[in-house]
């Protein structure tokens, strides 16, 4: 079970079940009809990766930190990672919470999610913020990350794991932060990093 030690008390933890009967794990806080933002977390991170910014949102705001599938303490189907599939099960998450538009924070993977999404249904989205993103997912650290991820079985190394989030980080954060961040990341089967 993750824990928010550092999310303050007005966040909670929920699910939903979206159509095509993938559950979704999210955080939330914040007012029914505040203005909503959307966090997207990047490859094998999960909501947690927002636990350090989530006690920093103006309370007005309706926040939600999505697991997507696959990550964190959401389903992990067999099928479905496309950017299609991830930007279609947002906004089934927007219908189920019952958000017709939000601003949506898109970090790494989730960036191209967000945009994906963007591009589907851009009346629902009203701002995009976009974190480590890059033009296109067609570029060198993508690829040797795919490559690297064919030969992964299951359990994943966890050197590799803690190969992999070291090198995501520009700058130091704490040890405990980053320890839970190689547990959430733990949780991916190879097969969702491929």
């Amino acid at each position: 079970m993750v824990t928010f030690a550092t999310v303050e008390p007005r966040y909670d933890m929920g699910s939903v079940v979206l159509p095509g009967r993938v559950r979704l794990s999210y955080v939330h806080g914040g007012p029914d009809a505040g203005p909503a933002v959307i966090m997207l977390h990047g490859t094998s991170d999960s909501s947690f990766s927002f636990s350090r910014v989530l006690p920093l949102m103006p309370a007005h705001l309706r926040v939600i930190a999505v697991d997507q599938r696959g990550h964190g303490n959401s389903d992990h189907p067999a099928f479905g990672y496309s950017m299609d599939a991830f930007a279609s099960d947002l906004l089934a998450l927007m219908d189920a919470l019952l958000i017709d538009r939000a601003t949506v924070v898109g970090h790494s993977m989730g960036s191209f999610i967000a945009r994906r999404a963007a591009e589907k249904a851009p009346e629902r989205i009203t701002r995009l913020v976009l974190i480590g993103s890059a033009v296109t997912p067609r570029n060198r650290v993508i690829k040797e990350l795919l490559t690297a991820a064919e030969s992964l079985t299951d359990p994943v190394d966890e050197a590799f794991i803690r190969e992999f989030q070291a090198s995501t980080i520009r700058r130091p954060v704490p040890k405990a932060f980053f320890e839970q961040v190689i547990a959430e990341s733990r949780k991916l089967p190879a097969r969702v990093w491929r």
